[in-house]
């Protein structure tokens, strides 16, 4: 039974460590100029998919998608 206990203490001591290896989420800087990514699969709302689209940003929100 000792050989369990040691499993045991093993295992909780290991998912206690688990989150000091974790990232700790920062945020990114502003957005300094509109970006335009292409090449994109982009999938509406209603279910429709368009390959092959753009999908533009400025001032942190999405002001272009489509061909």
């Amino acid at each position: 039974m000792k050989i369990h206990k040691r499993y045991i203490s093993a295992f909780v001591a290991l998912m206690l460590s688990v989150p000091a290896f974790a990232q700790v989420p920062v945020p990114a800087a502003k957005q300094s100029k509109p970006v335009l990514l292409t090449g994109a699969t982009l999938h509406v709302g209603n279910g429709k998919v368009v390959e092959n689209a753009a999908v533009g940003f400025d001032n942190g929100k999405i002001t272009y998608a489509g061909h």
